[in-house]
């Protein structure tokens, strides 16, 4: 369960349930710019939405991957990204997908480190997605070339 607090009165103002009791753990959460969406994460890359104000789980995203462990959404809500590791046997290499937050379809997936990624935020007002990795590399992405034209990573 996710437990929505008011700071005010330092108590439960209410809590979210997760679909399943048997769900794997959470990983990662983020609200967008409004607070009116919730995007909570599960490290075999299930992500749920929920809405805020109405606080009823919206949408479910299965991004079909292993470990995932960090994500945003973008300031006008449409996309929402998540870095997950791949096992390459000795060493995890990381993944860097979009997906259209509505649809929850996935728009592109990029190689992005060769490590474990570490962190991932939109900036710019959205036009740049910045990832980080534990071998302190930061990698900017053109949030423009997130579309469906480019939907396979690359395969270098």
């Amino acid at each position: 369960e996710v437990l929505l607090l008011d700071s005010q009165k330092g108590a439960v103002a209410s809590k979210l349930l997760l679909p399943d009791d048997d769900d794997p753990p959470v990983t990662n959460l983020c609200f967008n710019t409004g607070g009116t969406l919730l995007a909570v994460l599960s490290i075999v890359g299930e992500v749920f939405v929920y809405d805020v104000a109405a606080r009823r789980l919206q949408t479910t995203i299965s991004l079909n991957t292993q470990l995932a462990k960090c994500m945003d959404i973008s300031p006008d809500s449409r996309l929402l990204a998540c870095a997950s590791s791949r096992n390459m046997g000795f060493r995890y290499a990381s993944d860097v997908i979009v997906v259209d937050l509505d649809s929850g379809s996935r728009l592109c997936q990029i190689p992005a480190h060769t490590t474990a990624a570490s962190a991932l935020y939109f900036i710019h007002g959205g036009k740049v997605l910045a990832s980080s990795s534990y071998d302190g590399s930061i990698r900017l992405w053109a949030v423009a070339e997130a579309t469906p034209k480019n939907p396979k990573p690359d395969s270098k």
